[in-house]
């Protein structure tokens, strides 16, 4: 597949373009100056093999001269293994991205080939690498500084609900007669007060729930001291 992307050609010059190995026999094209590559559009070979035959009467113009693009592709788009155009045309993998029109429509360059635009490259979501980082840096400061101040707004709001201490508060069992509550983190025992007789008390202010056969072992809970 032959394919011009750029030809200007003098009056004087001819470009013959031949299907096959040699340059005899009929050519398949003649090119001159009355056209130009929008005239010529893609030109397909049958053979593996093509020959070009430039020929000049005399000097021309400066700046005349063509652009050729030559590439080899299989018209069989089921069993291709490289690229499939849009055109059903198969091309080598290693022909798509590389800014040349190897297709003929274009689609070896586009995004059908994942090919990224120039303008994209070393950008991120659009914007440049440098200022991508410097984005994601500010957004996870922020989320940062938000979470710290609903963490400690929740903290605030469980220690205003928090009841008052139980430590402070009466003991539910009731006392014996000369004796004193102390802090339970003390752990001094309690004694009873001077002038007051050591239990056991008569009466008992805890009564079992009651059952036959029940005793109460007798027994003193103090011992005088040698």
């Amino acid at each position: 597949m032959l394919r011009f992307e750029d030809l200007k050609l003098g009056c004087n010059d001819h470009l013959f373009i031949y299907d096959g190995a040699h340059a005899y026999g009929s050519y398949k094209v003649d090119l001159s100056c009355h056209k130009n590559e929008h005239h010529v559009g893609t030109i397909y070979t049958r053979t593996n093999f093509v020959t070009l035959k430039y020929v000049t009467y005399g000097w021309d113009h400066t700046g005349n001269g063509f652009k050729l693009v030559l590439t080899a592709f299989k018209d069989t788009p089921l069993e291709c293994r490289g690229f499939r155009c849009q055109n059903n045309l198969c091309i080598h993998n290693d022909l798509t991205c590389d800014q040349v029109n190897h297709c003929g429509d274009n689609s070896d360059e586009s995004s059908h080939a994942f090919c990224l635009d120039a303008d994209m490259m070393g950008k991120i979501l659009g914007v440049t690498v440098g200022a991508f980082i410097v984005i994601v840096v500010i957004t996870f400061i922020a989320c940062f500084v938000c979470a710290s101040g609903v963490a400690i707004l929740v903290y605030k709001h469980q220690r205003r609900r928090m009841p008052p201490s139980h430590l402070n508060a009466a003991p539910n069992y009731p006392l014996q007669p000369g004796y004193h509550h102390h802090h339970p983190h003390h752990h001094q025992p309690l004694m009873p007060s001077q002038g007051e007789k050591p239990p056991p008390y008569p009466g008992n202010l805890y009564p079992p729930p009651g059952g036959i056969g029940y005793s109460a072992h007798q027994g003193n809970l103090y011992y005088p001291t040698k």
